[in-house]
């Protein structure tokens, strides 16, 4: 039977993550991998010529955590920031610019773009909300916004961006797991609209990370980047990987992790589970598998679609949109990706474009050939005519986000603590939130506690 000092069950980009901190004290390490890639939804794919981002394309730079691993990989280089133009919101039977600030809630209620939406009697009352004595304690994202800037503010432009970034309704979501970055600071200055202000003006460092749209970075060559140059980090480090292999059982031996696959049997000192919510309750029985069938996932279905026209060269929808429930679509966002990006923008023929469409808003996936909804809804999303869609790429990702239930999540930790000092941890999204960055920080917390 072989041995490793560590075993990572999942080759995402939590697992990797996990496998690296071991690497890094020269721990032996394998990594065991149900799919025949590494990365998980950190995905890319071919339109025509062209490869592009179908999972992750992004990350958020409101921490710099996951901006220091790409330092350690050597990727300064490759760091690009979007157009700053920024995206869209339809909402309301309007087309608005994307207030600045986190997740919808808007960093100064004075954005002349509010004024588009919102009447001066709802933005005053807004205003008069957010200045009362800050006494939100626990409930639903709808609870937080409604109870500082009034439901209007919830359902018309928080909602729409909620759900565009974290595939569920605000009513869903749990403030204190998605707020988790900004509540401390609401409650320390009494006003969320002062929070967030002060948590964009400490993540922007200079004068174009605060322009509009700017709240997040990308890679050259896409996000795919980062985890080709982690996957040859880990290769340098004599990491083992081994793909398309699934986890029978796990079983505790002799002070090991005994970890059963298809291809054979492996003991280890210590074990990283870094899988979905779905996976470790199949893998643990008891409480702790009970605990894992808690979380509540979300479905999302992504068309990539590479569409000729001249009606898109002047970005009518700047970077993309997202797109308020009740506005006519099936359709929750769409990234114009050559207009995010201009290193793609310059790799592209005259008037052709790269647009992404995503559906699965609270995880319904609508049913029917998605690729030819997607290609039916570009032109009105987009308000243009005439197009030619020339290719179509479709890729479903069953269960990739979380809806954040606070007690879903103590739960999970309070049966899990104990089997730390065993040897076992437990990573992934649903425990350290939806996106890139919260998976660097909380493996960054692991790495230097």
């Amino acid at each position: 039977m072989k041995t490793f000092d560590q075993v990572v069950i999942g080759g995402g980009f939590s697992g990797m993550l996990a496998a690296h901190r071991a690497a890094r004290e020269d721990k032996r390490v394998l990594i065991i991998e149900a799919k025949d890639y590494l990365g998980g939804f950190v995905f890319n794919g071919s339109l025509g010529h062209h490869h592009v981002d179908l999972g992750a394309e992004s990350f958020s730079i409101i921490k710099d955590d996951l901006q220091v691993l790409v330092g350690e990989l050597g990727l300064e280089s490759d760091l690009v920031r979007p157009n700053p133009v920024g995206a869209s919101l339809l909402t309301g039977g309007s087309r608005i610019r994307i207030p600045q600030g986190y997740l919808g809630v808007p960093m100064d209620l004075e954005d002349p773009s509010l004024r588009k939406v919102f009447s001066e009697t709802e933005i005053a009352e807004a205003k008069r909300l957010d200045s009362l004595p800050f006494s939100f304690a626990t409930g639903t994202v709808f609870d937080l916004i409604s109870s500082r800037l009034g439901e209007v503010f919830s359902t018309r432009l928080i909602d729409p961006v909620i759900a565009g970034v974290h595939g569920s309704s605000s009513h869903n979501l749990d403030a204190e797991v998605i707020f988790a970055n900004i509540l401390p600071k609401a409650r320390e200055l009494g006003s969320l609209v002062a929070a967030v202000h002060h948590s964009r003006s400490e993540s922007n460092k200079d004068s174009a990370r605060s322009k509009p749209g700017s709240a997040v970075m990308g890679l050259l060559g896409g996000m795919k980047t980062l985890i080709d140059a982690l996957a040859e980090r880990l290769r340098l480090k004599s990491v083992v990987v081994q793909l398309a292999s699934e986890v029978k059982s796990v079983t505790r031996l002799d002070n090991h992790w005994k970890v059963a696959t298809q291809n054979g049997s492996i003991l280890t000192d210590k074990l990283s589970v870094c899988t979905g919510p779905q996976a470790v309750a199949k893998l643990f029985i008891g409480e702790v598998g009970s605990a894992a069938e808690q979380f509540n996932l979300v479905d999302v279905a992504i068309v990539g679609l590479l569409v000729e026209s001249d009606e898109l060269n002047s970005f009518p929808l700047g970077t993309g949109a997202l797109i308020a429930a009740g506005q006519g679509y099936l359709a929750k966002a769409t990234t114009h990706t050559n207009a995010k990006w201009s290193w793609i923008q310059e790799s592209l023929p005259k008037n052709q474009h790269l647009i992404r469409i995503s559906y699965g808003r609270d995880g319904v996936i609508p049913t029917g050939d998605l690729e030819v909804l997607a290609s039916t809804e570009i032109g009105s999303i987009y308000g243009i005519s005439k197009y030619a869609v020339l290719e179509t790429v479709l890729i479903a990702w069953p269960g990739a986000l979380v809806q954040s239930n606070q007690k879903v999540l103590s739960d999970f930790q309070r049966v899990t603590k104990d089997l730390e000092d065993d040897g076992l941890e437990f990573c992934g999204a649903f425990l350290s939130g939806n996106g890139l960055l919260g998976l660097a920080t909380e493996h960054n917390k692991r790495r230097n506690a």
